[in-house]
């Protein structure tokens, strides 16, 4: 950003001379549109889509302390790239709890009353009502990245899955929901993370 407010341009050679060392490799996503360059509005919601892109649970409150911005900023940043399909929100969702609906319903009432956590209405597998709780949301992309020298695709990295506090639950044609669908399901890594640690972390009776 200039003095008078207008964006410099920094050239590919220049920043892979300055970030591309040793080994690294150096990220790029392709514009879909030139007139992203034209609004500082439009061209901070592709930034931001640019940092959250991946498959890594990123926090609004965390990405906006990062940028500078209240977290309604980056809200309205995602949501925008959603709706241009420039940047895909996948709503990450947990399954612990299950039983009847009244009993899932009882321990819905009991986080919300006692510790202060809303969840998502109960949801109905195979026959069983499942508990559901929030998890911090995905980003993914639809517009043309990859690294230099690589055939662009979209940016999705395998994790370790020992690392994670989360375990995804298996689906079946993952391939053709690449897309398509915006909800994901996961199950605590117990060894690592489980509902006691999420109501610990989440509760405002222990906050």
């Amino acid at each position: 950003m200039l003095s008078d407010n207008r964006l410099k341009a920094n050239s590919e050679r220049g920043l892979l001379s300055r970030y591309n060392k040793g080994n690294n490799k150096t990220g790029w996503f392709e514009i879909p549109d030139t007139a992203i360059l034209r609004s500082k509005k439009q061209f901070f919601d592709f930034c931001v889509g640019v940092l959250l892109s991946g498959n890594k649970f990123r926090a609004n409150k965390n990405i906006a302390g990062f940028c500078g911005v209240t977290v309604r900023r980056i809200q309205q940043a995602t949501a925008r790239n959603h709706k241009q399909e420039h940047f895909y929100k996948q709503f990450n969702f947990i399954e612990d709890f299950s039983g009847s609906y009244e009993e899932v319903e009882r321990f819905r009432a009991i986080l919300y009353n006692v510790h202060g956590i809303s969840s998502p209405l109960p949801y109905k597998h195979k026959g069983e009502w499942v508990l559901r709780l929030n998890a911090p949301n995905s980003y993914h992309s639809n517009v043309l990245s990859g690294v230099k020298g690589d055939r662009a695709q979209p940016t999705v990295v395998i994790g370790k899955k020992e690392r994670c506090w989360f375990m995804p639950a298996r689906e079946k044609d993952k391939q053709l929901k690449l897309f398509k669908d915006y909800n994901k399901r996961w199950f605590f890594n117990s060894s690592i993370y489980s509902t006691d640690h999420y109501i610990q972390d989440h509760s405002r009776m222990l906050a």
